[in-house]
């Protein structure tokens, strides 16, 4: 399997509480390759993950950086939990490995 994206402006959603933090990713132009040859189109999609974040080592009394906590990778429909990427939603078009698109069918 093989995923290109390029990505848009992330943005921060409403609805995920406490040190959970909901994001918007655009997907400006890009898919997925599997085995098959079918490309799964995601060009024009979002994708919504929910990460978390950790504050870096910093001086005592001074400001200090935050960071996403991207310890590892979740499973689509996983409870979000910090430390986990999960996706939330990732809609999707189908399209052959010839390019013709051809609607339907989502990712998983």
């Amino acid at each position: 399997m093989d995923l290109s994206a390029r990505l848009g402006a992330w943005r921060v959603l409403p609805g995920d509480p406490g040190d959970l933090l909901r994001l918007a990713l655009p997907i400006v132009a890009g898919g997925v390759a599997g085995g098959s040859g079918d490309v799964i189109e995601l060009t024009g999609a979002t994708a919504v993950v929910t990460v978390s974040l950790h504050l870096l080592p910093g001086e005592v009394g001074r400001p200090r950086d935050l960071a996403f906590d991207l310890t590892r990778a979740g499973r689509p429909g996983d409870v979000p939990v910090p430390g986990v990427v999960t996706l939330w939603r990732s809609p999707a078009r189908r399209r052959s490995s010839t390019g013709s698109g051809r609607p339907g069918g989502t990712s998983s």
